[in-house]
This record gives structure tokens, sequence and C-alpha cells, in this order.
């Protein structure tokens, strides 16, 4: 699986590269044909909860998006990447 991080008005700094790159990849544990994948990151200005993370992701024929907002952008990791497997095990039921 292809992984692109895009970051507006945010500094991505290695170790959440990183971060990104290991929780993201693990969605491949819950379906085998992820074709490509994109995680946004954007901090859209000083409020508590302006730290944006998008995760789209290509499966087969459909385009899934979980987009989440957190003081940190490692809460809205963990929720967009929760919010994906869920996404995730509903297609692989069908």
């Amino acid at each position: 699986m292809k992984i692109d991080i895009h970051a507006k008005n945010v500094e991505l700094n290695d170790s959440l590269r990183q971060l990104i790159n290991n929780k993201v990849s693990k969605l491949n544990t819950f379906h085998n044909q992820i074709i490509n994948t994109d995680v946004y990151l954007r901090n859209e200005g000083e409020s508590l909860h302006s730290n944006e993370i998008q995760i789209k992701l290509s499966v087969r024929n459909q385009t899934l998006v979980a987009k989440e907002t957190n003081e940190s952008f490692e809460k809205a990791l963990d929720l967009a990447v929760d919010s994906m497997k869920r996404q995730l095990k509903k297609i692989k039921e069908k």
C-alpha cells in the first residue's frame, strides 16, 4: 500500500511521519485490496481542536474517508484510524 502524506500549516517531523506510516499501514490487516492511501494533516488556528487528520483510502473501486479533529495530531490519528478500521470491516463483510 502506498501512503502519501500531505501537510498544510503543519511542520511534519520524522516522528509524526513514522507514526502515521506505522498506524496507517496496519490497515492492510483489515482489507487486503487497499490500493492507495492519502493522509492530510491540517492546522486551522489556535482553537483547542484545530488539528485535523483526514485519511482517504482507495479500495477496489471505492474511496473511503475518515476525518477527525483533536488537540493533538496523535489523538486525531488514532480516532481516524479507528474510524477507517470500522469502514473496512463493513466493506469486507459485504
